[in-house]
């Protein structure tokens, strides 16, 4: 008996081991790879110079390697297919990197694996891509503090979604009660400092999870300027 658990620890000291290597030698997977060179394509020049091209050494052309980007194993997705286990793209981080660009529609297609996505504190503007709401995985979605204007889209399919943060860009209209359909795990949604206006809708309230909600300041553009001004 004590020699089963003796070969029964071995086995799995030796399988993390090579879940660790295998994590450490991620290759990114090539949708996720076109996804990110799409994105790094349609930023305004001379904006951001800190990913790899494939001119690089291995390591920089490697998008598992680049800032502000992790990788999981798709293995842990449950993905076999492949004879090599790449890596695919959880959590997008570029927030406070002077972004500046409009985003659209191919920016995020082939991230299908994106768990959070955080372009905080930077130069974006225009509206946001609707596709950007139909990304199954999304459990974070952080803009807030950008030039982002426009509405939010009435149809949003993200049932993994927690935190949903626009805050302190110029978004307009009335406030949607699409932000928490399909939504069930949101926690924080903070809409303040934007150009929001009318009755808070009751869908709001159908959200079970829902922890802090953050509406205001938020006035029309017109209202705003009279009493900025």
């Amino acid at each position: 008996m004590l020699e089963l658990w003796v070969i029964f620890i071995f086995l799995l000291v030796f399988s993390s081991q090579v879940q660790v290597s295998n994590s450490q030698n991620l290759t990114c997977n090539s949708n996720d790879l076109k996804a990110l060179e799409s994105f790094l394509v349609g930023l305004d020049s001379g904006t951001f110079y800190d990913w790899g091209s494939s001119n690089s050494t291995s390591t920089n052309s490697n998008c598992c390697y680049w800032l502000g980007i992790t990788c999981n194993s798709s293995a842990s997705f449950g993905f076999l297919i492949d004879a090599i286990d790449s890596g695919r793209v959880v959590k997008l981080d570029l927030s406070r990197k002077r972004l500046t660009c409009k985003l659209n529609e191919t920016n995020f297609t082939g991230l299908d694996q994106l768990r959070t996505l955080n372009l905080s504190n930077n130069f974006l503007r225009g509206s946001l891509p609707p596709s950007l709401f139909q990304m199954l995985n999304l459990q974070v979605i952080g803009l807030s503090k950008n030039d982002f204007s426009g509405s939010i889209p009435m149809s949003i399919n993200l049932p993994f979604l927690e935190i949903f943060d626009i805050s302190d860009n110029s978004f307009e209209r009335s406030v949607l009660v699409g932000s928490c359909i399909n939504s069930t795990r949101i926690r924080i949604i903070d809409f303040s400092l934007n150009y929001f206006y009318g009755r808070i809708p009751s869908g709001f309230g159908n959200s079970n999870s829902l922890e802090h909600l953050r509406l205001g300041p938020n006035f029309p553009p017109e209202t705003y300027r009279r009493i900025f001004s």
